[in-house]
Order: structure tokens, then sequence, then C-alpha cells
């Protein structure tokens, strides 16, 4: 039998199945077989790209549907197979050598997370298409808690930083997915209808469809706050979008306060108490971390716009007042941790809009000291008239990843409190 299941020949499979089907123990067989023979393949197939795929989500997922489908065309097709088929899928996707290298069982679950979040970034034109695909492999992942923890902070992070200006259809389509898939599931069996609506049920996906509720409620609010400063107050008007985001729903963390300059300070307090007059009890919590803007040079021979953090904001409108200021005077009149600070610096001195004569050419952020003396490039130039030096600060986003992962280990421990109980 074993032979015939090696072949991989649809109509050898069937006939052999025929001859079996009425004998309980070779049938038995047969099927722990072709479990054993669609397994073997799937973990030696992953251990052979495990080296590269670890750290590549679009790899390790195609390879997934790869082997789904060469195995769905012989034995997905003959109910009596089914089972079986489903059986050994689940074993090596939960179970191969990635997972293994990672020390976890949750691995597929966050790089099937990770893949769709590059998908939904690039915006791929066949991006519907592979919807369909990640929703097979979600079906047979364990720890579709952990992939929603992983989806949830990176669809954060997408609608944050709004990297495209149509992404928000993809983000709804990709929802709309997840939850269409919990119906069906549902709909099958009665049984597992409180199982499903406590993992995989509408509560699982409205998170996700609340989380961008707030987006849209921000834009009206933004669009709100416009015509109020026109009104009340037309010399404050300034190009300014907010996004207020329920804490409960969005996984970020938060930071100590920084100092806010004059400049931003005002705006910041006018949106406040336009907001807080009209939700008596609300508090905000502002996210400088997350937040970003555009400032233009006066001081080069050609005006630049300059694309950046909050926290480059801050420290580069320091030099409206300052001619040259030490890392340590940075520091104390902003307020921003060192570890975060030495990171801002190093962005905008990799980009040459500020200059230190203390540092080497090729430098890096742990080798910026307090006592260094940071001043502008007075003789900036660029091909680009509008510059992007907005780049990823690593210790926050080592931060938040800490939290989620901790999370995740709190969950898991209240599962297994719940199941000793």
């Amino acid at each position: 039998m074993r032979t015939i299941i090696s072949t991989e020949k649809v109509e050898d499979i069937k006939h052999l199945w025929e001859l079996v089907n009425r004998i309980p123990k070779a049938k038995t067989k047969l099927l722990d077989m072709i479990t054993d023979h669609i397994y073997q393949f799937g973990i030696n197939t992953i251990q052979r790209i495990s080296e590269t795929a670890i750290d590549d989500p679009e790899t390790y997922v195609k390879e997934l549907i790869n082997i789904y489908k060469k195995f769905l065309e012989i034995f997905g097709t003959e109910s009596y197979f089914e089972a079986t088929f489903d059986k050994a899928c689940h074993k090596f996707i939960n179970n191969n050598a990635i997972t293994q290298k990672a020390d976890t069982t949750t691995k597929s679950a966050e790089l099937l997370a990770r893949y769709c979040d590059e998908l939904l970034q690039k915006g791929d034109e066949t991006i519907k298409e592979k919807f369909n695909e990640i929703l097979i492999i979600f079906n047979y992942i364990e720890d579709k808690d952990v992939y929603e923890k992983f989806y949830r902070k990176m669809l954060s992070k997408r609608l944050v930083d709004q990297l495209r200006t149509d992404g928000d259809d993809d983000e709804k389509l990709m929802i709309s997915k997840l939850k269409v898939y919990n119906l069906s599931i549902m709909i099958l069996t009665l049984h597992f209808t409180l199982f499903l609506q406590q993992t995989c049920g509408f509560e699982y996906t409205s998170r996700f469809e609340r989380m961008m509720h707030d987006v849209d409620v921000s834009k009206n609010l933004t669009n709100e706050y416009q015509s109020y400063c026109k009104t009340n107050n037309p010399k404050s008007i300034v190009n300014f979008s907010v996004m207020v985001l329920n804490s409960n729903l969005w996984p970020f963390s938060s930071l100590p306060n920084v100092i806010l300059l004059v400049e931003l300070k005002a705006i910041l307090d006018s949106f406040t108490d336009f907001y807080t007059h009209r939700h008596n009890g609300r508090k905000l919590m502002w996210l400088h971390q997350h937040s970003k803007g555009e400032i233009q040079t006066y001081f080069t021979k050609k005006k630049y716009t300059l694309q950046v953090s909050t926290y480059q904001m801050i420290v580069l409108l320091l030099f409206n007042e300052n001619i040259k200021l030490t890392v340590e005077e940075i520091r104390d009149k902003t307020q921003i941790r060192p570890e975060l600070l030495v990171q801002v610096l190093y962005s905008l001195l990799e980009s040459k809009i500020l200059l230190c004569q203390e540092i080497t050419e090729n430098f890096q952020d742990h080798d910026i000291q307090m006592n260094h003396t940071i001043e502008l490039t007075k003789n900036f130039t660029s091909k680009k008239i509008r510059i992007n030096l907005n780049v990823p600060l690593r210790s926050i986003e080592q931060q938040d990843l800490e939290c989620l992962n901790i999370s995740i280990d709190k969950d898991r421990y209240l599962v297994i409190q719940v199941d000793k109980n």
C-alpha cells in the first residue's frame, strides 16, 4: 500500500481504497499511511526552506499553499479522504522545522499575519485571490488568538501610518473574509458554536472593525475641528489631522510625555479643548512616538519640505532658537528618553540635515555621546524637494513587540489555569 501511495497516482489510490474499504483494519492502516505521507512531505519541504523562511513570511506561506494544493488534487476531491487530508495539513502546518526553530507552535500564526501585512502594504493586484489562500492556512492554524493579536498590531500600524490612500478597502475586504469564514464554520455544526464565538466568531473580527470605525470617526472629527477653527479662530488654522483611538482596542504602548515647543503645544491644546468640550469626561493621551508632520527649511538656499516624526520635529525646531546644542541639552529641552533620542539624532545626522563634528563617517547610534555638539548643516542640499526622514524607532517597535508577547503568554497562562480548574 505504501508503494502505491508514494506514486501519488489518483486512480491507483482510488482502486486501493475500493479494495480495503470493507476491511476496517486495512482501511484504517491505509488512511494512516496517507496521513503520514502528506505529513512527511510537508515537514521535509519546510525543512529545506527553514533557514530563510523563518524570517520570510511570503516564502513560508506560499510553500504551505503549494503543499496544500498538491495534495488537494490527489486526496481532496474524494469525501472518504477529506478528514485524512485535513488531519495531515493540520499536523505539518502547526508542527514543522520552522515552529521548532522558533521554539513555539505559534510561529505559523505570526508568519501568516506578517504575510497579510506585507500584502496589504503592497496592494498586490491579486490580493483578493491571495486572501482566499490565506484563509486556507488560517483554517488549519491552532493559534487563531495569536494570529488575531499579530494581525491587530500590524493593522494598527498600517492605519496610523496610512501607507496607501486606497488601503482601507483592502483592510475591510480582509476583515470581511475572516467574518465569512467564521459564519460558514458556525453553520456547519451547532456543537462548536460557543467555541467559535469565543475564538473565531463575530468578536474575533469586531475588534478590527471597531479599529476601522475609529479611523472613519477620526476623519470626520478632523473636518469638524477645521470648521471649528475657521469659525472661532481663523489664525489658528493649520494643516492638522488627528486620530482618536480607543485605548482598549489599539495595541500601543504609552511613553513618558515630552516637552513640546510652543508651536506644537498650541495646536494640541486647541484640539484638546475642542474635544473635551464635546466629550466631557474623556481624557486624551497623546502618542507622540506614532505621530508625524512636515516642516520647511529656511536656512538652506533652496526650500525643502521635510517629512518627519514628531520627535524629529521637536529636535529640529530647537534650532530656530539655537545655533548649536549638545546632546545633553537636547535631552533636557525635550525630555525624550536617551535611548530614543540617539536614534532620532542618528536618523537626522545620517540624512545630513544635522551635523556633528565628533563622529566618524560610518557611525552608529550608540556612538552618539551626551557631550557631542549638534548643529544644522547650513550647506545642506538634496536632489529631492520633499524628503522623507521619518523612520521607525527600533526601541519603540521592540517595546511594542515585547508587550505583545507578554499579552500572548498571559493569555496562554490563563487558558492553562482554566483547563486545570
